[in-house]
């Protein structure tokens, strides 16, 4: 296992213990992109070797072949701590 895959997978872990998840809409998009890509199994990425259902709705998860389109933006924190759309 690599270190990117570690990573991944603490942050999988983190999402589903918090119930961080991307809305519903999002997900189904994911899953779209999914079903379009050919490292599809009709249920796992061949490429990450994930159950895609789960792993679409979970706010950190990538897809590998940078598949997903972003569709929320998420704020960065700047040097004062705060977000930027908080200024």
């Amino acid at each position: 296992m690599t270190r990117d895959t570690v990573v991944d997978l603490m942050k999988a872990a983190k999402d589903l213990a918090t119930r961080n998840q991307v809305s519903t809409e999002e997900a189904e998009q994911r899953l779209a992109a999914c079903f379009q890509c050919p490292a599809w199994t009709g249920s796992r990425c061949r490429e990450c070797g994930c159950f895609m259902k789960t792993k679409v709705t979970l706010k950190n998860s990538k897809c590998p072949l940078n598949r997903w389109p972003e569709l929320i933006a998420h704020p960065t924190i700047n040097d004062t701590g705060h977000s930027e759309s908080d200024e």
